[in-house]
């Protein structure tokens, strides 16, 4: 019996790590407004004075930093998840195959 391997594939492959471009895109959009939110927020408390008001900055300008690098590092993951998705994609285009069959032989007869 023989026996043939042979993988298939439906389609091309396509290479889909672009497909984190808008998830980016809406996280560098969300950084803006959170800057802007901050710059408002910064320029009303400098009009006040008081332990209060210190407390208050010193706890935004932490959450600013924790909020920078939580973007930073959803941005680094969007790359990661973006090409395991297109690997994952990609697989599910092709498929492995196994031919088996059976040789035959066969004796050819010269004519006397």
């Amino acid at each position: 019996m023989g026996q043939t391997s042979r993988t298939y594939d439906f389609l091309p492959y396509e290479d889909l790590r672009g497909k984190a471009k808008s998830f980016k895109g809406q996280l560098k959009e969300l950084s803006l407004l959170n800057s802007e939110m901050l710059k408002l927020v910064d320029n009303e408390l400098n009009t006040s004075h008081g332990e209060l008001i210190e407390s208050i900055k010193t706890e935004l300008e932490s959450n600013q930093e924790d909020f920078r690098r939580i973007v930073n590092d959803h941005h680094s993951l969007m790359d990661t998840l973006a090409s395991h998705y297109s690997t994952r994609v990609n697989e599910m285009r092709t498929q492995d195959i196994t031919v088996t069959y059976e040789e035959i032989e066969s004796s050819i007869k010269k004519p006397v």
